[in-house]
């Protein structure tokens, strides 16, 4: 009941801020006209349910702008003043592996700010932030991650954060270069910069040469997705009855296939439900080509490397990856099975890959210390942080471990020092810290995936994948179009 009280006054709160408007000229962020993602049209195809049952609504893309956004200038935009004070508070787990460094390296920079630091558990953490920032009140700056608010773009919408782009285009010490700009892009609407990602993951999927070669795929078209789907095919052909993916059998790897391709489904600043149709069903015929339930939920951990040398499925993963986690399974690869690793992601409908957003930061409207926010903002963007020290130790630790640090540098001096890391019998190549720098090198957009989209996709599109023929696909995707539209609404 208390959850169901605090989710009302939140959706209350930020209805009210959405209908009192949120100000302000809508600026691209360097100096980049963003236009809506291009989308096909989708006309009720009419082939499956015919009873007229949930028939899909008219649906038609927005038009594509020639220009949404002037171009920006922030050249008459002024540093907030200087208040001589800084209020954080953060729940326990990223207290510890965080904001005591971040706070300490804060304090070595700016010793005369006042810097109040406090440890609430996760509950009171979440209550916090859901009910004080859209309130105007709150820490100066919000340290989130994905499940923190219950979507983070219908949140975006309201402007209750400040927009970075001005403080970024004006601090000599801000250089966009120095981080990965697909990865900064999930974190922009309306042209705007309204929250920095800290860290992020790509699903660490991999496959070997010996592998590719035996089925007769071709590596190099796993970078675009139809070359992709067609291997997933022939595979699927030459090995009936395998994995597709030795994890996610037990939601038809949805997760696994549906998260990391991209989608947004929403198209927030157009109040859109919005995505590409063609790409969508291939995706779930994809689901629905490897829904096999003799299959095991999943193949044992820590046999990656001989799954894929038995050919028991296509992809192995052992989640999201990490320096650590990748470079271990090339090592495991290349050691024990003497199969030669591929990293390969799932391609997104803009011929990149897509990130998922671990860790962020924004600075919520209200703060009085806008200054001093920002400034920490940079703290946690700094290679100190994202790279970690070597207090303590040779190596170092960076702060956001769930993740890869979105600084380039670090990420760099990560992977190379995970290489170097190996033991002996279990040696990598540097070629192995190129293919994992030069596929982050390709993101070109990152998501906070709202947990109701997903829910949505899964529970509707499921009894498609699972039934005998195939034929309810029309059906279920009107379902899910509607379920949308009035989500997008709520």
């Amino acid at each position: 009941m208390k959850t169901r009280i605090i989710s009302l006054i939140l959706t209350l709160v930020l209805l009210l801020s959405a209908l009192a408007g949120c100000g302000g000229e809508t600026e691209p962020m360097s100096g980049k006209t963003e236009t809506p993602e291009k989308t096909d049209a989708f006309v009720p195809p009419g082939t499956g349910d015919t009873s007229g049952e949930n028939t899909a609504p008219a649906f038609e893309p927005p038009e594509e702008a020639e220009e949404l956004y002037s171009e920006p200038d922030h050249s008459d935009f002024i540093m907030p003043e200087e208040t001589g004070k800084l209020y954080l508070y953060f729940d326990g787990s990223m207290g510890g592996s965080i904001m005591n460094p971040a706070v300490e390296r804060f304090k070595q920079l700016y010793p005369n700010v006042e810097v109040t630091y406090e440890i609430v558990s996760d509950d009171e953490f979440e209550l916090q932030v859901r009910t004080e920032i859209p309130a105007g009140r709150g820490p100066d700056v919000l340290l989130g991650y994905s499940s923190l608010l219950p979507d983070i773009y219908k949140t975006m919408s309201t402007g209750i954060f400040t927009d970075l782009t001005p403080y970024m285009s004006n601090d000599p010490d801000y250089n966009p270069m120095d981080y990965y700009e697909g990865v900064m892009k999930g974190g922009q609407m309306y042209g705007k910069q309204y929250i920095i990602p800290l860290s992020f993951g790509i699903n660490a999927f991999m496959t070997s040469n010996q592998l590719l070669e035996k089925n007769g795929i071709d590596s190099e078209g796993l970078g675009t997705w139809k070359g992709f789907y067609k291997a997933c095919t022939v595979f699927h052909e030459n090995n009936p009855g395998k994995a597709l993916i030795n994890y996610g059998v037990k939601d038809y790897y949805i997760s696994n296939l549906f998260l990391a391709s991209g989608f947004r489904m929403i198209d927030y600043e157009n109040n859109n439900v919005s995505f590409d149709i063609e790409r969508f069903h291939e995706v779930f015929d994809l689901c629905r080509m490897y829904c096999n339930p003799e299959v095991p939920e999943n193949l044992p951990i820590g046999n990656e490397a001989f799954e894929l040398k038995y050919e028991e499925c296509f992809l192995a993963t052992l989640g999201r990856s990490t320096p650590s986690v990748t470079i271990s399974l090339f090592s495991l690869m290349r050691s024990m099975s003497q199969e030669t690793p591929v990293f390969c992601p799932i391609p997104n409908t803009e011929g990149g890959f897509t990130a998922d957003i671990v860790d962020f930061a924004s600075i919520p409207e209200g703060s009085q210390n806008k200054l001093n926010a920002w400034r920490f903002i940079k703290v946690l963007l700094s290679d100190e942080i994202q790279y970690g020290d070597t207090t303590g130790g040779s190596t170092p630790h960076s702060a956001f471990s769930a993740g890869n640090p979105v600084r380039r540098e670090s990420l760099s001096k990560q992977v190379y020092d995970q290489i170097d890391g190996q033991p002996e019998w279990a040696p990598c190549s540097p070629d192995d810290a190129k293919q994992y720098i030069e596929q982050a090198d390709l993101i070109t957009d990152a998501i906070l995936y709202p947990a109701m989209i997903r829910k949505y996709v899964i529970d509707i599109m499921t009894p498609y994948i699972t039934s005998n023929d195939g034929s309810n696909y029309d059906k279920q995707l009107a379902k899910l179009i509607s379920t949308l539209e009035l989500y997008k609404d709520e």
